[in-house]
């Protein structure tokens, strides 16, 4: 099953809608009580997986880098740990990272 995280966000909305569209099976979840999974990057007990084989991470908001880097490296490691086999990450492309301001926390992500 797909879990979307985020899902009461614009892109995250954009997501649910195509994935609908295409009949896929998947779950949403976010801090929104709407979501079909309630889930807080901020607080690990919340981190649930189970049932779930592809992620699809939306970044962590907007925060300074060491705590978009925290959220997204609690994520990523609570989605191993439960057994989710493959994870898509919204991010921006490497070549503009380097050179822009949110460049740390998405690079970062990107190699995990």
């Amino acid at each position: 099953m797909i879990l979307i995280t985020g899902a009461s966000g614009q892109l995250a909305s954009l997501v649910v809608r195509k994935a609908k569209e295409a009949g896929l099976q998947f779950e949403t979840a976010s801090r929104s009580r709407d979501s079909d999974r309630r889930m807080d990057f901020d607080q690990p007990e919340t981190l649930n997986f189970s049932g779930v084989s592809t992620l699809f991470l939306l970044s962590a908001g907007y925060a300074e880098d060491d705590v978009v880097i925290r959220r997204h490296g609690a994520v990523l490691g609570a989605a191993r740990r439960q057994g989710v086999n493959h994870v898509v990450y919204t991010s921006r492309s490497r070549s503009l990272a380097t050179f822009l301001s949110y460049g740390p926390s998405t690079t970062r992500s990107d190699r995990r």
